[in-house]
């Protein structure tokens, strides 16, 4: 799901030049072995080429469908039709650069017609709360619910947050982005410009993208999101149909028969 040691490099866990050289070079012994290396985005594949001996792995792109549902209740909070809701479903912790979206909504304080939601739970929790009291940012903290609870969320905002420290894209692929797009629920990616990610939002035409860390820009486009809704019937119907098209437990599943019967063949 995510690319070790290179991932704990950037966290602190392998920063140790010895422990990562060795945790990389036993990784990449078991990429030789693979046939195939499974990863969920190019910029997945291009960490995995980049290492010595990373073009001899035999490598797929193959991408998560969204968590099934678990027969959980709907959406825990009113949301009101007169303002944009942003919502983040997933962990708050130190890998997703939530501050950025938090110090935008301190930025547009005055606005009553945005607001944030933030579902789910992790290490910087209490620091983003903290955060938002000070600044009296229109951020709610929801806690954790049911898979159900948090689709039925998506489905009723406006659009979905979805962001990763900088370099991070090069390393994991955020899976909350498919259940987004399952419930038609367009995205704001908080991510570089050049990133698997990125490219995909842009390409077809089913959100926005702003760099990692940029509260400036990210808060400017929550504005014009306000300010004019005439984006989000066609972006909700193009996240529906990308779903549908690439990222469905039927497409993925199929993929996935694929590849093991030709693996199969070549055996």
């Amino acid at each position: 799901m995510d690319i070790h040691p290179e991932i704990g490099r950037i966290s602190g866990e392998f920063s140790q030049p010895l422990v990562f050289k060795t945790l990389r070079k036993l990784d990449s012994w078991s990429c030789r072995q693979a046939d195939p290396v499974v990863v969920l985005s190019r910029d997945m594949e291009k960490t995995l080429r980049g290492r010595a001996g990373g073009d001899r792995f035999r490598v797929e792109v193959l991408n998560n469908f969204p968590l099934p549902d678990d027969g959980g209740a709907g959406s825990p909070e009113e949301m009101g039709s007169d303002r944009l809701t942003v919502i983040y479903a997933g962990n708050l912790g130190r890998f997703q650069g939530l501050q950025t979206i938090v110090e935008a909504m301190e930025k547009l304080t005055e606005r009553t017609d945005i607001e944030l939601l933030l579902m789910g739970d992790g290490v910087a929790r209490s620091e983003l709360e903290a955060q938002a009291k000070r600044s009296g940012a229109k951020v709610r903290f929801l806690g954790t619910h049911p898979v159900e609870t948090a689709k039925a969320a998506m489905r009723r905002a406006d659009i979905g947050f979805v962001s990763l420290i900088p370099e991070m894209y090069r390393y994991a692929y955020p899976s909350k982005t498919m259940a987004y797009l399952e419930q038609g629920c367009p995205i704001i990616a908080a991510v570089e410009d050049e990133s698997d990610l990125a490219r995909q939002i842009r390409d077809q035409r089913c959100g926005f993208s702003v760099p990692p860390g940029d509260s400036d820009r990210l808060a400017a486009l929550l504005a014009s999101l306000a300010d004019d809704s005439k984006w989000k019937a066609e972006m909700k119907k193009n996240a529906s149909r990308v779903f549908e098209s690439e990222f469905s437990e039927e497409k993925i599943l199929r993929r996935w028969s694929d590849m093991v019967v030709e693996g199969t063949r070549n055996a």
